[in-house]
């Protein structure tokens, strides 16, 4: 089981106001290309004279104005449409202007760079009962409380390089799981072809000690209004950030970074 790290790279700055708010920038990579994002938080919820109303950075003589993406009471996400170009700004200190209703303030955060890019998926792994498994529901129960909540991404280019498919599982410590399928090509970007939610349960756990050991769990999937099923979800103790998931054993890096965009 051979891992990569996949990691999100994110500052924070204060940015004067009334509201105390604190503002976190980072780059995003997405099929598409890359993404720029700021994200502001507040301690209390926003008034309307200190609600974000517009934010821009300038950096390398370019200016990009991001668009609104998410907001609650305490806090507002934007991002830049999405550009291979904005990967330069790793490293780099920009000029963040953040306008609320008759004020802008101006800060010079220093934008983290991106990780690389994961190796592809590397051959499947032996199927169970070739990893000579000793039953231990304790240890697969133990393994999934300290993995936390699993954000987990497998995807395939086309041979030309110009479409890919995209699937991407949120299986949450809470009980639920989300399940994307996603198109993606380089002209019109990505495209959801099909999203399941649903709860999950532990159902069996098992040890092995196959390359540095790990823990196989059997999960009980019940997806909202369909049948529960059995899956399989391998976790390594000693790389993390790989987890094989399926009857197949298929490799997913875990990516706190996926965005749900179905």
């Amino acid at each position: 089981m051979k891992l990569g790290a996949s990691v999100v790279f994110a500052v924070l700055l204060l940015v004067p106001s009334t509201a105390s708010a604190a503002t976190s920038v980072s780059l995003l990579r997405a099929a598409d290309g890359v993404r720029l994002e700021v994200k502001v938080t507040s301690k209390k919820p926003f008034k309307k004279a200190t609600k974000p109303t517009g934010v821009k950075v300038t950096a390398g003589g370019a200016t990009y104005k991001l668009k609104k993406f998410a907001s609650t009471r305490k806090s507002s996400t934007w991002r830049s449409a999405p550009s291979a170009a904005l990967e330069a700004l790793g490293g780099q200190k920009v000029k963040l202007k953040i306008t609320t209703k008759g004020k802008a303030k101006t800060t010079r955060p220093k934008v983290p760079a991106l990780p690389a890019l994961p190796a592809p998926p590397g051959p499947t792994p032996p199927t169970p009962p070739q990893l000579q498994l000793t039953r231990d529901d304790a240890a697969g129960q133990t393994a999934l409380a300290n993995a936390g909540d699993l954000l987990l991404e497998w995807y395939s280019f086309g041979s030309t390089g110009l479409t890919a498919e995209y699937r991407r599982i949120w299986l949450l410590t809470d009980g639920s799981f989300r399940i994307n399928i996603v198109d993606w090509n380089s002209v019109s970007g990505e495209s959801c072809r099909q999203a399941i939610t649903g709860t999950w349960a532990f159902k069996e756990g098992y040890t092995t000690t196959v390359n540095g050991g790990g823990v196989v769990v059997k999960l009980a999937m019940t997806p909202f209004g369909g049948a529960t099923a059995d899956d399989i979800v391998v976790l390594s103790y000693t790389e993390p950030n790989r987890v094989w998931v399926g009857p197949q054993l298929t490799e997913y890096a875990r990516n706190p970074q996926i965005m749900q965009n179905c």
